[in-house]
């Protein structure tokens, strides 16, 4: 059978390029080329330059934070974007090759009405195609995609286990297509989902830059988490049990790699998408051991973060000595009665053992804080800013997101919510703790500290050469309020931020000197 994979195209404020690595959809297609079917893959989102794209109405809430002209380390988000081609152009490319099923995959739920749009504008050009959608997104909340009728097939779970079955069933002629008068009447698949059976996994890697002299890979040996953290939603599609891929597998795909034109002479760079290795500490270490077999010069990262908890010093020195790059940690917040509640240990003094480890070996560290849990309070976030500002560490803050199926998010919580509503940079108050306000004024403050501490950074001269960056701090702290930099003109110019939460930038500058 001709098979479409196709990642459909996502807007947002901001991506990165591991997440538009498509790591699913390539599993999925491997798994169904093993079969004997001719599969085209197309991930939109990796291709071309990202298109600015008129901000939507669910979103306007925004605009009274967005500056125009804001340029700069300082700044806030800029403009809405569209990462891949409109849903015309996308649908037109992936009917050039008649494909008998198009597969449309989704790794997030906040990007739902990209995968339905996409599929609308293959009905419209081909009102008989046949239809799937799949991915974490989908698997979220599949009856939401079932809902809107422009799907024949709805699959949740890991795609890889179901794709094969559903394809033999269409060929069979078991799951043939009703049509009343050109209408579709959707087939129902289960809902539930689907993992592969056992205790391993496929190993997966696909490339997210190519340069001249450098490579970038993402890669996936694992699945599952044990542990309960409430805010994560590993478990929705991959389950609580942690599964890895064989080393053997992994020792193929490796040299299947290197026998690839144009890699080997490269300097590799391998992201792990999991942010679950540390579960088996013994098997992560096995498996860099492998990685630099075949690729002695590669270096790693790990930019989904890892859990502090689960590294010790001994193991930091292993990361390093093996090439990381930096130590993505995931800290979550400093209360531990709000981490008890969600979940999740705390050790500020294990954590900050591992910070100075980090940093005597060389390594940049990057926190990340969640704010916007039911317990947070504008001092609350203040006094984490606060704390990370006095560790050698940059911080990276991410507002809490609903997604359908965590713990007090049913799915009935969002009905009538735009799916859009769950991305991160939509800054949307689930918890009715912190304002969209008070989470735009917590990322300003989380710039002004990273700015701080490049400029304090004796081994980074660009922003100490820069006065505009020195004139915004000095006056930052000076007259407790939020400066940024503005293009006018072609001139750089120092603006005062309005329309921040006035409780947390107090609370703040009470707490930083």
């Amino acid at each position: 059978m001709r098979i479409v994979i196709a990642c459909s195209s996502i807007s947002d404020f901001y991506t990165t390029p591991h997440r538009l690595s498509g790591l699913g959809a390539k599993i999925c297609g491997e798994s169904l080329a093993k079969c004997g079917h001719e599969v085209t893959l197309l991930n939109f989102p990796a291709t071309g330059i990202a298109q600015t794209v008129p901000l939507p109405a669910e979103l306007g809430y925004l605009k009274p934070f967005i500056l125009s002209g804001e340029t700069g380390s300082f700044s806030f988000f800029t403009s809405f974007k569209r990462w891949g081609p409109d849903s015309q152009k996308c649908a037109a490319l992936i009917l050039e090759s008649s494909p008998e099923l198009v597969c449309i995959s989704l790794f997030a739920f906040a990007y739902a009405q990209d995968a339905i749009s996409l599929a609308r504008a293959l009905r419209s050009l081909s009102p008989r195609a046949r239809i799937a959608a799949g991915g974490a997104g989908v698997s979220a909340w599949p009856e939401y995609f079932q809902k809107s009728g422009v799907f024949d097939w709805v699959i949740a779970g890991e795609g890889e286990e179901i794709l094969p079955r559903l394809v033999q069933l269409i060929e069979s002629g078991n799951l043939g297509l009703a049509r009343d008068k050109g209408s579709l009447a959707q087939m129902k698949m289960p809902l539930q989902p689907a993992m592969i059976a056992g205790d391993s996994v496929p190993v997966i890697m696909a490339p997210t830059t190519i340069l001249s002299s450098r490579r970038f890979y993402s890669v996936s040996v694992a699945r599952g988490c044990p542990r309960r953290c409430r805010f994560c939603t590993n478990y929705i599609v991959h389950g609580r049990r942690f599964r890895k891929s064989p080393i053997q597998a992994v020792r193929a795909a490796l040299v299947s790699l290197t026998n690839k034109r144009g890699t080997a002479g490269n300097s590799v760079h391998f992201n792990f998408e999991d942010d679950n290795l540390l579960v088996d500490p013994e098997y992560f270490i096995s498996i860099l051991e492998l990685y630099k077999e075949y690729f002695p010069g590669a270096s790693f990262s790990a930019e989904n973060g890892l859990d502090y908890m689960l590294l010790t010093s001994e193991l930091v020195t292993q990361l390093a000595g093996f090439g990381f790059t930096q130590l993505n940690l995931s800290l979550a917040s400093i209360s531990e009665d709000l981490l008890q509640k969600q979940g999740r240990g705390l050790s500020l003094p294990h954590f900050e053992e591992i910070v100075t480890q980090a940093v005597r070996l060389g390594l940049p560290v990057i926190a990340y804080l969640i704010a916007g849990f039911s317990e947070d309070t504008p001092e609350s976030i203040a006094a984490a800013l606060a704390y990370l500002a006095g560790q050698p560490v940059r911080i990276g803050i991410s507002p809490f997101y609903a997604v359908p199926g965590l713990p007090g998010f049913d799915h009935e919580r969002f009905d009538g919510l735009s799916p859009r509503l769950c991305l991160g940079s939509a800054m949307y108050p689930w918890n009715n703790s912190l304002s969209t306000q008070m989470f735009v004024t917590a990322f300003r403050l989380a710039r002004l500290v990273n700015c701080m501490k490049e400029m304090d950074n004796s081994s980074n001269t660009k922003g100490v050469k820069d006065p505009l960056v020195k004139e915004i701090i000095a006056r930052s702290f000076t007259e407790k309020q939020i400066f940024t930099i503005l293009k006018e003109k072609k001139k750089r110019i120092i603006r005062k931020v309005e329309g921040l939460d006035p409780v947390l930038l107090e609370a703040f500058f009470r707490e930083v000197k």
